[in-house]
């Protein structure tokens, strides 16, 4: 053992520790990435499904001459765009939606639920955001993971009594909320994220058994979950 002063001080972030998952069915979220959609005729080959208007900066040697010359206007072939998965993980973290202080508090099961479920969506390919209070909060793409831990390790309460009214949701993707309790005050914003998802998921941690009620009258499927049991048997159940 030895002990060294170096010069300097550096932060660290102790990030909410990762419980594994197991994967269930939740095949919403899925949609084509590049917003790139081809043309549609009503006579021609097979190419002509495959082709868009030229853009300005195209590499002229993806230029479809046939489709250029039937057509009178210059044509190039459509980049294959991957399939691609949006994920929304939602954590209220308004004070009055909470209940205890630090490790033991509802705010902090909630936060380690959020982190294993992101986890476990990156590793499956999914685009993961949250969205707190204070809005969304995109994720940088080659570093998802680490920049979603380190958002949740330092988010804190807030007094607010509302959820932003503005949301944009992206079309098709998967929400999955993380709430310690949920009433008729979530109703509005609840209904508004169901309808803007293909899926909306909740894990109920520490609720009360009437809890999920005005989320599930408003498109959602929720599971609850007591801090300290088994986070991945609570995730199955949500599968099923």
């Amino acid at each position: 053992e030895v002990a060294v002063d170096l010069p300097g001080t550096r932060d660290l972030v102790v990030v909410p520790a990762v419980t594994p998952l197991p994967d269930i069915d939740i095949s919403g979220g899925w949609f084509g990435a590049g917003g790139e959609h081809a043309r549609s005729y009503a006579v021609g080959d097979v190419a002509d499904a495959t082709i868009r208007d030229y853009r300005r900066g195209d590499d002229l040697r993806r230029v479809h001459w046939p489709s250029t010359a039937r057509l009178g206007e210059l044509m190039v072939r459509r980049e294959e765009r991957p399939m691609q998965a949006s994920a929304t993980l939602v954590i209220d973290n308004r004070t009055l939606a909470h209940r205890g202080s630090g490790p033991g508090s509802t705010l902090e099961a909630a936060v380690t639920a959020a982190a294993s479920v992101g986890a476990h969506l990156i590793e499956r390919g999914y685009q993961v955001r949250l969205l707190t209070s204070a809005g969304l909060h995109e994720q940088p793409g080659t570093e998802q993971w680490q920049s979603l831990l380190r958002e949740l390790a330092v988010m804190p309460l807030t007094t607010k009594s509302s959820w932003p009214s503005d949301l944009e949701m992206q079309p098709d993707g998967l929400v999955i909320g993380f709430f310690a309790a949920a009433g008729a005050e979530h109703q509005a914003w609840a209904a508004t994220l169901a309808s803007a998802s293909a899926m909306a998921l909740a894990v109920l941690v520490d609720a009360g058994a009437d809890s999920g009620r005005w989320l599930t009258e408003n498109g959602w499927t929720g599971v609850h979950w007591r801090s300290g049991t088994s986070l991945a048997e609570a995730w199955q159940d949500l599968g099923r």
